[in-house]
Parts: C-alpha cells; structure tokens; sequence
C-alpha cells in the first residue's frame, strides 16, 4: 500500500510540474511582454547574449528601427561583423514583424530574418521587457526542448552590466548555455554604418 501511495504522489507531482506554464505564456509575465517595446525604441539595440544553438547571431549583432511601414510592420537595419578570418562588416535591412499569440491582451511577438539570405523569418516572443533598464529579452517561437533566447540591450546601456531583473529572467528561464556576443569594440564598428 505504501508503495501505491508513494507512485500516486509521484504521478500527481510531475503532473502539476509538467503543467506548470513558461514565463513567457504565464498572464501574471504578460505586462512585461509588449512588442511595442522592441519596435519604439529610439536607439540601436545590441545582442549581449544568445543561447549557443542561435549561431546566426554573429558577434556585435545589432538592430535598428528605419521606419514604420504599417500597423504592425516596420524596416530595421541588422548589422553585424562576417564570419570568417577577414571579419568586416555585414549590413542589410529586414522587415520585422508583430503579432499576437493566444492568450495575450497585446502584440507579444516579433519575426524577422536573423540573416541576410535567411529565406524565412524567424519568430520570436517578448519574454521580458522593461523600458525603464533597456533589456529585452526574445524567446525563439516555438520553442523547442533548448529555449533559445536573445538578450538585447539598448546602445546607450549595452556597455553597463544586465540589470538584475532582466538577468534573473534570462538566467531562470532560458537556457543557462550562453555566448556573450557584444564586445566593447562593437559601437565604434558601427558608428560610421551607413543605414
């Protein structure tokens, strides 16, 4: 009987663990989940970190909003240094688009080409976001058994440390198996980029 009793207990636990939602689907996260913060911001916005299986976000990888093209459609101008021995710099523009995933009240996810030849856009949920520390965190949608996250910073924060919250969040839930993409360098790379 003892037995019994203690495989129920386990059945009902892993159960209530299995069911347990991620961060980013969870309503009590959901006013920290705004795609409007991704496309309002006013600055380039740096990748810090990435979960190593997003090989195509190549060091010094940021992002900068061009221009507004609908509703829920806007041009970004993606840079990042080359692959390779000779390094140099890769420029090109994507679309990026927002949408709505079930259960949110608001847009909470962002799609665009990670790459310049990418033939498809790859999507994303707002983890985390908080305005006020210019941290976003993207999540790759839909996930898989490794969440895929982005770390973005803002430029005119992206050389101060994470700021607590946005790195809990990051640590927490997505995979802890990171490369630190932003280097000091990466800002005068890209000063004189022509967008």
């Amino acid at each position: 009987m003892n037995a019994l009793t203690t495989c129920v207990c386990l059945i009902v636990l892993s159960v209530s663990v299995s069911a347990q939602l991620p961060y980013e689907d969870d309503p009590a996260n959901f006013a920290w989940q705004r795609a409007s913060d991704v496309t309002g911001v006013g600055e380039r916005l740096y990748v810090k970190a990435r979960s190593r299986l997003l090989h195509e976000i190549l060091p010094c990888y940021a992002m900068l909003r061009l221009l507004q093209n609908g509703v829920n459609a806007f041009s970004f101008a993606v840079s990042h240094i080359k692959p390779g021995r000779l390094g140099g710099l890769n420029r090109y523009a994507t679309r990026l688009v927002t949408s709505r995933t079930p259960h949110h009240p608001h847009q909470n996810a962002v799609a665009f080409h990670l790459t310049s030849g990418s033939p498809r856009m790859t999507r994303f949920k707002v983890m985390y976001s908080d305005p006020g520390s210019n941290c976003i965190i993207l999540i790759k949608f839909p996930t898989s058994r490794h969440r895929e996250c982005i770390l973005l910073q803002t430029s005119s924060t992206v050389d101060q440390p994470i700021p607590p919250e946005c790195r809990k969040v990051y640590m927490i839930f997505c995979n802890f198996d990171s490369v630190y993409v932003y280097q000091r360098g990466c800002k005068g790379l890209l000063r004189n980029d022509a967008v």
